[in-house]
């Protein structure tokens, strides 16, 4: 979000990637709220990848939104 905020105030229009991955609706909710803030209107909302198609298939998924959902939360914020 920080560098996001320092293109735009150089004139810039930096686009910010949220990534649902382990991360929560509060987590994301914040972070649009800050980069709003900041002047940063360009969002791009990606699902991110499954944990457990890595090297480590154990881990615990943590996904509390797709990206369908972050663009409705996105929206009505």
């Amino acid at each position: 979000v920080a560098i996001c905020a320092l293109l735009t105030r150089a004139g810039y229009e930096p686009v910010y990637q949220v990534s649902c991955r382990d991360r929560n609706r509060i987590a994301i909710q914040g972070d649009l709220l800050g980069a709003a803030a900041m002047g940063v209107r360009n969002v791009l909302c990606i699902t991110g990848d499954d944990v457990t198609a890595g090297d480590q298939p154990q881990a615990k998924r943590v996904f509390d939104l797709d990206s369908i959902q972050l663009l409705h939360t996105a929206r009505i914020m």
